[in-house]
């Protein structure tokens, strides 16, 4: 490996099932390269990435953008940086940067994780952080040399990319860590499945994600939350 520089797995979408149709297995593409520098700047930081539609904004916000704007603002050993929608007046105690989706031919998601790639101008998080979209999650887990922690509010079974046992498999495989805000929804999102690959957390609305922030980010730096 040359002087500077850090290797990091670079994951495709590329997926075969068995038979059965429960099994998912993803194939691994060569290790992408990034600059040291580019890892030094990971820091503290967290990319909070919202879905294209919810508004950041005290005028706007919808139970998405309201959740993620409390646990940014809570006490915490990291710095968050939102990323979502353009907005005029955007929370003004949180920092935010809007997502711009280049013109591609591609689905609106693909855009926006492209989008989200480019707001971050070549810096490296600590987690991305993606709320309630696990078609975004992965869009982002297999683009960007972080891990990918997934937040889901609501039913994962109404989602694409989440929506068979086979999916759902696949989508616990990829990501660094899923996160269910209430029971119901680990239930509809383990429904059918065998022993995944790492288990969803319940992280019930009024806890800090902070300690299970930092369990992802120790884990990915040891190595042990890229999935095999």
């Amino acid at each position: 490996m040359a002087s500077g520089e850090i290797r990091s797995a670079g994951l495709n979408r590329k997926r075969r099932f068995s038979p059965a149709g429960m099994i998912s297995v993803r194939t691994i593409s060569p290790p992408r390269r990034i600059r040291a520098t580019d890892v030094a700047m990971r820091n503290d930081m967290i990319a909070v990435v919202l879905p294209p539609g919810e508004i950041f904004s005290p005028a706007a916000a919808g139970p998405i953008g309201l959740e993620a704007y409390r646990l940014a603002v809570l006490p915490s050993a990291f710095r968050a940086l939102v990323l979502g929608a353009p907005v005029e007046a955007p929370f003004p105690t949180v920092p935010f940067r809007p997502v711009q989706p280049p013109w591609m031919l591609a689905s609106g998601l693909t855009r926006y994780a492209a989008g989200v790639v480019r707001a971050l101008g070549g810096r490296v998080p600590a987690l991305v952080e993606v709320h309630d979209l696990p078609e975004l999650a992965i869009a982002l887990a297999e683009r960007l040399p972080a891990p990918v922690m997934l937040v889901l509010h609501t039913d994962p079974q109404d989602k694409p990319c989440a929506r068979s046992p086979s999916e759902r498999l696949f989508l616990l495989g990829i990501l660094a860590r899923v996160v269910t805000l209430t029971a119901s929804v680990r239930d509809r999102l383990l429904d059918g499945l065998p022993e995944p690959p790492r288990d969803p957390e319940v992280l019930p609305e009024c806890i800090s994600l902070d300690a299970l922030r930092d369990d992802v980010v120790a884990a990915w730096a040891a190595g042990d939350a890229v999935p095999l």
